[in-house]
């Protein structure tokens, strides 16, 4: 009985054991069931929350899309600045020469135009030989003619000579007979004067004598004594005064006889005249030597024709031709405002359809002033900017004397360090600035404002501006464009670029 109680507490213990394991399950299954249910609970209110995220970011999106401008920007960099201008112009020659030919011949044909284009030793045109050879003739006639007036000339200067030579001798002799036969007469004149005041002291001595023996003297005889002496001083005068008269028209006759000859150009215009036709009648021989026929001392274009089968030569040239040997000059007017750029280190180019250079790394040869027509004018408003091309770069041109082209000027400035995209410049009230990106962190993220920068332009052209240094930097973000009207504090998004 025991045993069987035992077994049945033991039964009942099982029993008891096994309602509370079911009850723990069902307690356990219960919790797991709720936790289970919060669960699905949190994913779903997730899901959904993220759901609205994703919305909102959408709808933010979206919103900067429609009211946020859309910028591009770039950064500043260093380059050089170019500036280009250009102007039509035309060819024109360098050098012109005259073809000149002795004046008074006759043009018997003549085988160029205007416009042809020659080489050295072409045949220009041709003299009538026939007219040469008389033309020649009569030169020679004239030559003859001068030396013999010159050989006369010569002939009565020698005779002239001769005489003037024969009237200096007799005069020089004249003046000697005059001063010997002077000398003779004064020394006469001066002997009796002697004489005369000789025979007054004795006379006066010989006075006092008596008067010492109280002899009475003869007072009259020395009164005609003293009246003689007066004669002989006289007479002792007027011979000086004849021999120095004597001498002087003597050598008044000497200075007569020895001028010169009186001056006499017509032999030495026979020379001058004599060299013209000497010269004159070697290039007709030289013309003839040719048989008549003139030709081309270099290469060149013909200009102008001054002369047509029949005509007659004259001072002027008969012809005129650019020489090719000299260069083609190529002339281009541009307005005075691009003066700053024709300088000497300016890179010139010529195209003949305005883009496509056939002439390169040319140099500015002058730059000057031109009026409205053409010719050079002070204070005019265009300029004549000229180069030359010679040699390679002109027959790699292919220009022609005529030919119009256009000139391209690039001038270059040195290299700065920070240059925009000229479409970043703006200007207000005088004022140039630029708008530059002021980045900010927010709870969405990084954002763009527009922040306005005051600068100042050194130099720009038609692409880009170069900017004072210290105001922006390499690591500067600079907006260059936008989708609409942008302002300093705008808030900007960065345009995506497409592929």
């Amino acid at each position: 009985m025991k045993k069987n109680r035992n077994i049945q507490k033991s039964r009942n213990l099982r029993t008891s054991l096994s309602g509370i394991q079911h009850r723990l399950k069902a307690i356990l299954e219960f919790q797991w069931q709720t936790e289970q249910s919060l669960r699905s609970r949190a994913i779903r209110l997730l899901a959904v929350f993220l759901a609205v995220m994703v919305l909102f970011t959408f709808l933010s999106r979206w919103a900067d899309s429609v009211t946020v401008p859309r910028v591009q920007v770039d950064a500043p960099a260093a380059r050089v600045i170019e500036h280009r201008i250009s102007a039509a112009g035309t060819a024109i020659q360098n050098r012109e020469t005259a073809v000149s030919v002795e004046s008074g011949l006759q043009v018997e044909s003549v085988y160029v135009n205007v416009g042809d284009t020659v080489k050295k030793d072409d045949v220009l045109l041709k003299i009538n030989l026939e007219q040469l050879q008389e033309k020649i003739d009569e030169v020679e006639k004239e030559i003859k003619s001068l030396q013999l007036s010159n050989d006369a000339l010569d002939y009565n200067r020698n005779l002239q000579e001769d005489s003037r030579s024969k009237s200096i001798r007799q005069a020089e002799k004249n003046y000697a007979d005059a001063r010997s036969a002077g000398s003779d007469a004064v020394s006469a004149a001066k002997k009796e004067l002697e004489k005369a005041r000789k025979d007054l002291r004795q006379a006066k001595k010989d006075k006092k004598k008596a008067n010492k023996k109280g002899k009475q003297s003869d007072t009259g005889n020395i009164e005609s004594l003293k009246s003689l002496v007066e004669q002989k001083e006289q007479a002792y005068e007027d011979a000086k005064n004849s021999q120095k008269s004597a001498l002087s028209e003597a050598q008044q006759a000497i200075d007569e006889a020895k001028k010169p000859l009186e001056k006499d150009n017509t032999g030495a215009i026979n020379d001058l005249s004599i060299d013209t036709y000497e010269k004159n009648l070697s290039k007709l021989n030289k013309i003839k030597e040719a048989k008549g026929q003139i030709k081309a001392d270099n290469d060149g274009v013909i200009t102008n024709v001054a002369v047509t089968a029949g005509s007659m030569t004259t001072e002027e040239a008969v012809m005129r031709m650019a020489d090719l040997s000299a260069g083609i000059r190529f002339t281009a007017q541009f307005s005075k405002e691009d003066e700053k750029y024709l300088t000497d280190n300016a890179e010139i180019s010529l195209s003949l359809d305005g883009e496509t250079p056939v002439a390169e790394g040319l140099s500015l040869e002058s730059v000057t002033e031109s009026g409205a027509d053409g010719e050079t004018t002070a204070g005019a408003d265009s300029l004549d900017a000229s180069v030359l091309l010679t040699g390679d770069a002109l027959t790699n041109s292919g220009l022609s004397i005529g030919q119009t082209a256009t000139m391209i000027v690039t001038q270059k400035s040195e290299k700065y360090a920070s240059t925009i995209p000229l479409s970043a410049l703006r200007e207000e009230n005088n004022k140039e600035y630029i708008l530059t990106v002021e980045k900010r962190e927010s709870v969405l993220g990084e954002e763009w404002f527009a922040q306005r920068t005051e600068v100042t332009v050194l130099d720009k052209n038609e692409t880009y501006a170069a900017i004072k240094e210290g105001v922006i930097n390499a690591d500067s973000t600079i907006i260059i464009s936008s989708s609409r009207s942008v302002e300093d504090g705008d808030r900007v998004r960065e345009e995506e670029e497409t592929s």
